[in-house]
């Protein structure tokens, strides 16, 4: 009887230890970086790690390698994870969370606060998803705030969805050489760039929020990097308003060179749909297309193409703005002196491919930068190439006569995985 009764007693405790129930909570405390990093070190593909409420304080990065883990949070506002005691230098690693090359991996409704670098960097994986995740440096903007907040890089297949990114020194949301994306019902503030897509193929961004940033959405192609393109992308129904934030970028950034008060900025990119986006209050220019020529910054890449085309911009809203330029840096003053204030709604610097324009400087209406029913934005060529001759010469423009034609609409990014993620709604 006694056996019997033991057997039975291990029995029940083993069925009490079992995830038959769910997974079990993690909680926070005083040990939580050793439970947390163990927990993700012991993980295997499937498994769903669950955070309570509370705050978890963390001193070094936490790493994950596997695929197929969702980390799961109660709320971007419940569970936080502090890493406000992350030392600035040292082996304690460079982001708060760092993924790396794993399939299918899906972190939502949860907090990362004050790292030292990047907030949580994906790389080189597939079937990505971040969901309510709110990545912030509490203290406001500051140069030595992380550059990156939410930041998948050489990934495929990638969801950023209802998040929220605040203080960014580079981009609150960025997306680099990705492939196949969708960024939308995201809220970015106090950062340099709210949302960034960068030598990223066929993404989607929409109905998302920026605000008080330095510059709202980049689109940029940039030199020496692994994937050289940016195009098939469409940035639509989205709400630039207000974004006159100081720059507060590090000194040689790509981003310094943006002015505080723009709205959308792209650079270098083709195959471009920029449509039903709201623009209000932006203090420099709304709306700019530039090549990457007009930075002055070297290019010893061979595979890389410094110029734009194929952009197409149709209908928007536009609202106030334009008023005060941004003249503590470069391309502000430049754009401020050749157009004066106020500063047109829409803007090029016309500095396109010599090897493509006709024998008037156009491009072929195949690949023209085109504007359409944006109501009553005003338009203006500011000539880059003349903005940057010494001594400066610009042959402006503001005939959009040139430029009042349409493109084919690009598609519509799907992610199939979704349809067999258990989140993925």
């Amino acid at each position: 009887m006694k056996r019997l009764l033991s057997l039975t007693l291990v029995a029940l405790l083993a069925s009490a230890c079992s995830n038959d129930d769910g997974p079990t909570m993690i909680q926070p405390g005083p040990d939580a970086q050793t439970r947390v990093q163990q927990a993700l070190l012991d993980a295997v593909s499937g498994d769903v790690l669950v955070f309570a409420e509370g705050t978890f304080e963390f001193d070094a990065q936490l790493s994950l390698t596997v695929d197929g883990v969702t980390l799961r949070g109660q709320g971007m506002d419940k569970t936080i994870w502090s890493f406000k005691n992350q030392p600035e230098t040292g082996s304690s690693g460079g982001e708060g969370v760092k993924v790396k090359g794993v399939k299918g991996f899906t972190i939502e409704d949860l907090a990362i606060e004050d790292t030292r670098g990047d907030g949580i960097k994906v790389e080189g994986s597939q079937e990505v998803i971040f969901r309510r995740i709110r990545v912030e440096w509490t203290g406001g903007a500051n140069t030595k705030n992380g550059a990156y907040g939410i930041y998948p890089v050489l990934c495929d297949n990638v969801l950023v969805e209802d998040c929220i990114a605040k203080g960014a020194s580079d981009a609150g949301i960025y997306l680099g050489q990705t492939n196949n994306a969708i960024m939308r019902g995201n809220t970015a503030s106090q950062n340099v760039a709210g949302l960034e897509v960068e030598n990223s193929t066929n993404v989607d961004v929409y109905n998302n929020k920026g605000t008080d940033n330095t510059g709202c959405i980049l689109v940029f192609t940039l030199p020496g990097l692994d994937r050289k393109k940016c195009e098939n992308v469409r940035v639509f129904d989205n709400d630039c308003t207000a974004n006159n934030r100081d720059n507060f970028a590090e000194a040689g950034a790509i981003v310094r060179l943006v002015p505080r008060g723009v709205g959308v900025v792209i650079m270098a990119a083709k195959k471009v749909e920029v449509f039903g986006n709201t623009f209000k209050d932006n203090k420099s220019a709304h709306f700019t297309v530039i090549s990457y020529a007009i930075t002055g910054e070297p290019n010893n890449d061979s595979g890389f193409d410094p110029y734009y085309d194929t952009i197409y911009v149709h209908d928007n809203t536009f609202m106030g703005g334009g008023d005060n330029a941004d003249r503590n840096n470069l391309l502000g003053i430049g754009i401020a002196v050749a157009l004066g204030e106020p500063i047109p709604e829409m803007l090029i610097d016309g500095w396109f491919d010599p090897a493509k324009v006709d024998g008037n400087g156009k491009l072929p209406a195949e690949i023209n930068v085109c504007f359409e029913n944006n109501g009553s934005a005003k338009f203006a060529n500011f000539d880059g190439q003349g903005l940057v001759a010494e001594p400066p010469a610009p042959n402006v423009s503001r005939d959009i006569a040139d430029h009042t034609c349409s493109h084919p609409k690009l598609p519509e990014v799907k992610l199939d995985f979704l349809a067999s993620s258990t989140s993925g709604q």
